[in-house]
């Protein structure tokens, strides 16, 4: 493969170097993809944001009477004396009853972002990918953005200008992945998301 350096939309782009590999969702075994996200610790980003809303703003959220008495009294004690509930200084009991009530009414929604593979957090708390890990990437509503992986493939071509400096992976109708002699090299899921039977 001959090396090449591109500006694609403000991002230079090195040829011999991966960089994010971006499939359509509906290219993915969405068997495969939903166990990952649900059940194979997928984070989801909307969710911990809705979560530290929730937990930011208590009082605005709760109503006393679904708690026990007890959790219920230690709830209405800090709204007396402060005029707020600071969640971090609530007994693990009337953590726990909060975060239960907080999940039976939670839902996951179409649009949330995911994170699926391995990914470790920085000293700021952020999320970045695991790089001793398999893979890391984003699941958008109908994108997955493979920003690291231990797989790297050869493609043809970049993505739109919605994805600077992005590789778009196709797949054919079989659900293998199309590869190139030359081209651009980018981080790629295991051989699992792409198998149809």
């Amino acid at each position: 493969m001959d090396a090449k350096t591109v500006n694609h939309y403000g991002i230079t782009v090195d040829s011999e170097s991966p960089i994010t590999g971006v499939l359509n969702i509906s290219d993915i075994n969405s068997q495969v993809l939903n166990d990952v996200m649900y059940y194979e610790d997928g984070i989801n980003l909307s969710e911990d944001d809705r979560l530290d809303e929730f937990k930011n703003h208590l009082a605005s959220y709760i109503n006393l009477e679904d708690y026990s008495d007890e959790v219920s009294n230690e709830l209405a004690y800090m709204l007396d004396s402060i005029n707020e509930i600071n969640y971090d200084c609530l007994s693990e009991q009337a953590q726990d009853a909060l975060l239960s009530r907080y999940f039976d009414m939670s839902e996951s929604y179409p649009d949330d972002t995911w994170l699926m593979g391995d990914w470790t957090k920085d000293a700021e708390g952020k999320y970045e990918p695991d790089k001793t890990g398999e893979y890391s990437a984003i699941v958008n509503e109908s994108t997955i953005q493979v920003v690291w992986s231990k797989y790297v493939i050869c493609v043809k071509s970049l993505c739109s200008p919605c994805y600077p400096g992005q590789a778009d992976i196709q797949v054919d109708d079989e659900g293998d992945y199309l590869t190139s002699e030359s081209g651009y090299l980018c981080f790629n899921l295991p051989d699992e998301f792409f198998d149809r039977d």
